[in-house]
């Protein structure tokens, strides 16, 4: 295989093109079950260059976005470096990544983005909302490290390895689907890529769902809901155990 740029070739627009083609194509043989090549969205996601946060970030934006689509050994720690990438929008794409693993691990990592401060620390308290069904304070308000750290002390316990959480129960798609009329910006994205499913369609994210939309909704899940039990990990309808991204 040909050997992959370094972060300071990455200025090449033909070269940045190339790259954002190969993951396109990556994250195709993702849906049909093949992550073979997912190391080299590993790659992209996490290459920096440490005097120029700036340098490559879209690329970078694109691969980390890319994570939530493949599932292979080694998801898990490129989605983790990503969180610590210098630039917010990389930060901002491993956030979501990381709700769509919905483990301990990721809950963690989300804290810790929170507990650095700067301009993410919003967004990052809005994801473990998501991810642990509350807001460490209970209000809207920015938390602080010391908020954080106490609320955490507290239920932290109810949470366990080797398993995915959403809204703090183990990831159940029934409360998604049930909510998809809601947040469909949101929850329309996630669940497609959960489940792969046509009738969560991309081109129809953030319109209202019709009522017809929700009835094919609806047919689907009666119809598939046993393919997705609890707590497990799913990516374009196919289910693994937690420990597969790691």
């Amino acid at each position: 295989m040909k050997k992959l740029p370094e972060a300071d070739a990455l200025g090449d627009k033909y070269t940045v093109r190339s790259l954002r083609f190969a993951v396109a194509a990556i994250v195709a043989m993702a849906k049909l079950g093949d992550a073979s090549l997912a190391p080299i969205v590993f790659h992209l996601a996490t290459l920096a260059d440490p005097k120029d946060a700036d340098a490559g970030a879209d690329l970078r934006v694109f691969a980390a976005t890319a994570l939530s689509y493949v599932t292979a050994p080694g998801v898990a720690g490129a989605v983790k470096e990503t969180l610590s990438d210098r630039n917010s929008e990389v930060i901002e794409a491993g956030l979501r990544s990381a709700l769509y693993l919905g483990r301990i691990q990721e809950g963690d990592a989300i804290m810790e983005v929170i507990r650095r401060g700067g301009k993410v620390a919003e967004i990052a308290t809005w994801y473990l909302e998501a991810w642990s069904g509350e807001h460490p304070t209970g209000t809207d308000k920015r938390v602080t490290k010391t908020e954080l750290d106490k609320w955490w002390s507290g239920v932290g316990a109810k949470f366990s390895p080797g398993v995915c959480y959403r809204s703090g129960k183990p990831i159940d798609l029934k409360s998604l689907v049930a909510k998809v009329a809601d947040d469909p910006l949101h929850l329309r994205d996630e669940l497609r890529i959960h489940t792969g499913a046509a009738c969560f369609h991309e081109r129809l994210r953030g319109n209202p769902v019709s009522k017809p939309e929700r009835a094919e909704v609806t047919a689907w899940w009666k119809a598939h809901s046993s393919d997705f039990p609890p707590g497990k990990l799913f990516r374009w309808g196919r289910t693994f155990e937690p420990s597969a991204v790691d």
